[in-house]
């Protein structure tokens, strides 16, 4: 407990996954020129994914939040987050780039977020007035939310792919791959990355490279009218604006090396799942009784 009402948290949270899901191709074809079918173990089938509880994920993170609670009209929130989560398979449904050697797939989660800051408040506008003019002036409520966070991870694959199994390959990493001002049309360093050798899986690892990041505004005022003088039920008026400022929340770039427009982002937000959207503004009126 903090002077001037604030609560401050610190906290440790780890959790450690074992035996998780996976789906390897148990008939995906070994490395090589020969037709893909005498590659196979079982050449009469093509893919056989096999649902196997071999995988295993780590997440370790540090939780720091500050709290005021509602005092003189005004409350607050701030959360920071500085965490690591690790996995070998996580987001979308996926067979392993190798099924022989899942480990290759180790690395970050898809939804690894090293750094995360979200901060909201709560403000009663002292507005008064006298008489019939207090109606419009009194009963003003703003809200804020504020949120910061890096991109998500990504991998960078290889368009030549000489390993001929039916399956991708990621490109070969000779450097970090990241640029130290990145652009949407140069977002991080193609020079890193080669295509493999004949018959050789690429050495770049899974999500090594972070997409764009998120900064987000959203804002909101609220108007309360009291319907009786108790002020058991009450009329509410909201303008609710998400993205205030238009930022945009840029996407990952294309991380194909050697494809056309490699390391360009070309789109934003995702208006499907209404995250990281562009600036949407909606009135509304709630009822409380």
């Amino acid at each position: 407990q903090l002077p001037g009402s604030v609560l401050l948290t610190i906290a440790y949270v780890g959790t450690k996954g074992t035996f998780l899901e996976s789906f390897p191709d148990v008939n995906q074809a070994v490395p090589g020129t020969t037709p893909l079918v005498q590659r196979r173990p079982f050449p009469l089938f093509q893919t056989i994914l096999y649902n196997q509880t071999v995988d295993n994920s780590e997440y370790n993170g540090l939780h720091v939040s500050a709290e005021r609670h509602f005092s003189h009209g005004f409350d607050f929130l701030l959360s920071y987050t500085y965490s690591h989560a690790i996995d070998e398979a996580s987001g979308d449904f996926i067979a392993p780039v190798d099924s022989y050697n899942t480990r290759l797939d180790r690395g970050n989660s898809s939804f690894n977020l090293p750094n995360s800051f979200v901060a909201s408040g709560t403000y009663l506008l002292p507005f008064h007035a006298k008489g019939w003019v207090n109606v419009l002036a009194a009963g003003w409520q703003a809200n804020g939310i504020l949120s910061v966070y890096p991109g998500l991870p990504f991998s960078a694959g290889s368009a030549t792919n000489t390993l001929n199994n039916g399956y991708g390959t990621r490109a070969d990493r000779t450097c970090s791959g990241s640029l130290p001002n990145p652009t949407i049309s140069d977002w991080f360093d193609l020079g890193c990355f080669t295509a493999p050798g004949p018959q050789q899986w690429g050495t770049g690892g899974r999500n090594i490279l972070v997409g764009p990041n998120t900064r987000e505004f959203d804002f909101s005022l609220f108007k309360n009218f009291a319907l009786n003088s108790s002020e058991s039920r009450t009329l509410q008026f909201r303008v609710e604006t998400f993205n205030l400022f238009n930022t945009p929340q840029f996407n990952t770039p294309n991380s194909t090396i050697g494809s056309p427009g490699a390391g360009t982002v070309t789109s934003a937000g995702s208006p499907v799942t209404l995250q990281r959207t562009s600036r949407e503004i909606q009135f509304a009126l709630k009822f409380y009784f």
